[in-house]
């Protein structure tokens, strides 16, 4: 049997993801606008395996910071979000945090230029390092194209590279193949038959070529927000 619970203070919180802790517990992301420092804040619990609240952390500075993606890691968890608070490059900026398991904040780096841009995924690879997707309205030649972002344990850039055509293209979800490669899903007016297309594209370990890329959709709006790899060696993508 499953066990509700509710957390949070006497405003709004908001989960955004969820990833099981090595002592068979959970740590859930989000935001929240009770309790934080400043405005909206990166809002963190962890839980045990029945529920139960073991701690509770807000992330941020004078702006507005939020949540999108956790993973867990030797050293703790890895968030990834968006946030507009000082030491950020301009405007909004996409945010990876690393914190131990006991919620403390061992780093924290921004990433993006002058316009708006967004971390929505990251994941730990297969050489210990990490890599985030997202948007970015700063790079590439176009509107908004998708952003990807190899970085080091420490939070360091190592590559980026944005895709996507004339229109508006973004990554919301991530998986890396065994020879090394990332498949990303996000959603594109690039390519495809209608307004919003569910995007589907990969890119080399490296970052440097882009091997492929799908759309998906009819006429309306269809958006890519999941993707995770199948047994038969293709992938599964849902919106």
């Amino acid at each position: 049997p499953g066990w509700p619970k509710v957390y949070g203070g006497a405003r709004m919180q908001r989960a955004t993801d969820i990833v099981a802790s090595s002592d068979g517990g959970y740590l859930v992301v989000g935001d929240t606008d009770s309790e934080g420092v400043y405005g909206v804040d990166v809002y963190v619990l962890k839980v045990d395996g029945s529920g139960i609240l073991e701690w509770e952390q807000q992330i941020g500075g004078t702006g507005e910071d939020s949540a999108n993606a956790v993973i867990a890691v030797d050293a703790g968890f890895v968030i990834a979000g968006r946030s507009d608070s000082p030491g950020t490059n301009g405007g909004m900026d996409a945010f990876v945090v690393a914190i131990d398991d006991s919620g403390n904040v061992l780093d924290m780096a921004w990433f993006g230029g002058e316009a708006d841009d967004t971390a929505a995924d990251v994941i730990e690879t297969s050489d210990g390092n990490l890599l985030f997707v997202g948007d970015t309205a700063t790079f590439g030649d176009n509107p908004v194209d998708a952003y990807i972002v190899r970085l080091s344990v420490d939070l360091e850039k190592i590559s980026s590279v944005t895709v996507g055509g004339t229109g508006t293209d973004s990554a919301q979800s991530v998986v890396e193949n065994n020879d090394g490669s990332f498949v990303v899903v996000g959603s594109t007016t690039s390519i495809g038959a209608g307004q919003f297309d569910a995007y589907l594209f990969a890119v080399s370990a490296d970052l440097g070529t882009v091997l492929w890329e799908r759309a998906f959709g009819n006429e309306g709006n269809d958006f890519g927000s999941a993707i995770a790899l199948s047994s038969e060696g293709g992938y599964v993508i849902t919106g």
